[in-house]
Parts: C-alpha cells; sequence; structure tokens
C-alpha cells in the first residue's frame, strides 16, 4: 500500500510541475517583443489581421491559454506558423527519433566513460591518476558545448579531417556530436562515481573482503562499485531530460535534424504554438525520467519506504 501512495504522490507531483512550467512558458512567451507575422512582405495591416485570426491569435489570452491546454492534453498543438504545411505534433514526430537517438549515444557513452574514470580515481585515490582525471572533469564541466563544438570541428574536421563537420545519416557524423553532449556529463558522472566510491572503500565490508584475501580489482569492481554507483542510477533521471534539451546549441551547430533545431528556429521566429509544443514535450519527458529514477530509488533505498 505504501508503494501505491508513493506513486500516486510523486504522479501528482509530476502533473503539477508540468502544468506550472506549460503555463509559465506561455505568459512569459507571450511577452515576448514583436509577431510572429511582423516580416510578411504584404504589409497590409488588414491582411495581417487574417493571418492572426486563422491561427487563433485574435483571441483574448484566456481563451488562447484554454484552447492551448485543451489541446495539450491531447497533444495536438495546431499548425505551426514557420512550417506552415505541418502541424507542430508533425514536426515533433520527426524531430523527436533524432535527438532521442542522440541522447541515448551521449547518455551510454557518458555512463560508461564517467564510471570508469570514477571508479579509476577512487581506486587510485590521491595518485596522478586521480589528479590528471579530476582536472579533465574540471575542463569538461566548464567548458560550454558552444565553445567545445567549433573547437573540436576545427581540429577534426578543419585540420585533421577525420569527421564531417556536419550533417546526419553516418557514423562518422555521429561522433563529434555525441562527445560534445556527452563531456559535461561524463564530468558529472566521474565526480559521483568518484564520491560513491570513496564513501563505499571505507566500509567494514570492503576491509573484510580484502582480509580474506580478494583480489583489489574484485573489491573494487565487484563489491565497492555496486553500492558507490548508487548516486549516478539518481543522477541518470535529470541527465537523460539535460542530454535531450541540451542537444539544442550542439544540434544546431552540427546541422542535425532534431527537435533542438527546430526549437530554436522556433525561437527565432516566434513560432508560439512549435515553442509551447517542444516546451510541453520536454517537459513530460523530464518530469517521465524523474519519476522513473523516483521509482528506482524506491527499491534502492530502504529509506525511502519510511518515508
Amino acid at each position: 500500500m505504501k508503494l501505491v501512495y508513493f506513486l500516486l504522490g510523486r504522479l501528482l507531483a509530476s502533473i503539477a510541475v508540468v502544468f506550472c512550467v506549460i503555463s509559465l512558458s506561455f505568459v512569459l512567451i507571450r511577452q515576448i517583443p514583436g509577431d510572429p507575422f511582423i516580416s510578411e512582405k504584404d504589409a497590409n495591416p488588414l491582411v495581417r489581421e487574417v493571418i492572426r485570426a486563422k491561427y487563433g491569435l485574435d483571441k483574448p489570452p484566456l481563451v488562447q491559454y484554454w484552447n492551448f491546454i485543451r489541446g495539450a492534453i491531447v497533444l495536438d498543438f495546431g499548425p505551426s506558423y514557420t512550417y506552415r504545411s505541418w502541424d507542430v505534433m508533425d514536426l515533433i514526430i520527426m524531430g523527436f527519433p533524432v535527438s532521442a537517438f542522440l541522447g541515448f549515444l551521449a547518455l551510454t557513452l557518458a555512463t560508461f566513460l564517467g564510471v570508469f574514470a570514477g571508479a579509476l580515481a577512487a581506486a587510485k585515490r590521491n595518485s596522478w591518476a586521480d589528479y590528471l582525471t579530476m582536472a579533465i572533469v574540471v575542463l569538461g564541466i566548464c567548458l560550454p558545448n558552444f565553445f567545445v563544438a567549433p573547437l573540436l570541428v576545427m581540429i577534426f574536421s578543419l585540420i585533421l579531417m577525420w569527421f564531417p563537420p556536419a550533417g546526419w545519416g553516418g557514423f562518422s557524423q555521429l561522433v563529434l556530436p555525441v562527445i560534445v553532449l556527452s563531456l559535461p556529463y561524463i564530468a558529472y558522472i566521474s565526480r559521483l562515481t568518484r564520491a560513491g566510491m570513496i564513501e563505499a572503500l571505507g566500509k567494514d565490508y570492503i576491509r573484510t573482503a580484502r582480509a580474506k584475501g580478494l583480489k583489489e580489482s574484485k573489491v573494487i569492481f565487484e563489491h565497492a562499485l555496486r553500492n558507490g554507483i548508487v548516486p549516478v542510477i539518481t543522477f541518470l533521471g535529470p541527465a537523460a531530460a539535460g542530454i535531450l534539451t541540451g542537444s539544442f546549441i550542439v544540434e544546431t551547430i552540427f546541422h542535425i535534424p532534431g527537435m533542438g533545431k527546430y526549437f530554436v528556429y522556433a525561437f527565432i521566429n516566434k513560432d508560439y504554438s512549435l515553442i509551447l509544443g517542444a516546451i510541453f514535450i520536454y517537459s513530460l519527458l523530464l518530469v517521465f525520467f524523474n519519476f522513473l529514477v523516483d521509482i528506482s530509488y524506491y527499491f534502492i533505498d530502504p529509506r525511502t519506504r519510511e518515508n
């Protein structure tokens, strides 16, 4: 019964978060100066009013808000103002698989490299390997994507000519975007793994395992890592959502046809319906990943079940 109440509470909290996010986004987007159709070649005000009426922008803000909420419940966000022959949901369906695949590769790479680097740093604590790993981790956290991406393109595409500078479809076109997108999360995961491993290595059962004569590699990777990786599991939910939302810059720089590219162009062109549709989908993904983490943590950490 506790599990039912736990899941119901998390579900209601998730719905409230999504509702607050999209409501606040609706209000803030309407404060952007200008008009989605201000650049129309025909400057006749009557023509512009007809276009605004076609998209429902002539109605009062509360009516527009209610229409958006009613449509969002059934995932109908109306037509795009920029891509006028497409509905917003059609664009999301086209772009989301690309962003999801890119994010999956980046998260997988970040998890494996981050856990390995963190475990190595913890096993070699206060050695040159630990200091070097943590120095690289700090660089990974401090350097933003919009700096790292052009730098890697200049080195590996323009100078060494190992990978194409942009595009989508082949394996070689995936390498640079995946690396750029995963770098900050490799850094975060390695720090979490290192901290969890250092704490685990100080436990009594680790000293007992060493006293029994087990190999150090077995003590580290089979005993300490199993418990030290718990903080990483908690972080994977927000990391998955963060990688998806963080792909905006990466997809734009590398000309990847994902949701991030549509989202950036929507802001540039003040495409209200596409902006709100993308925010709604990303909000759902964020609360969904966190919901999965809460469920997993309920079973991993007994203290959660006591609340």
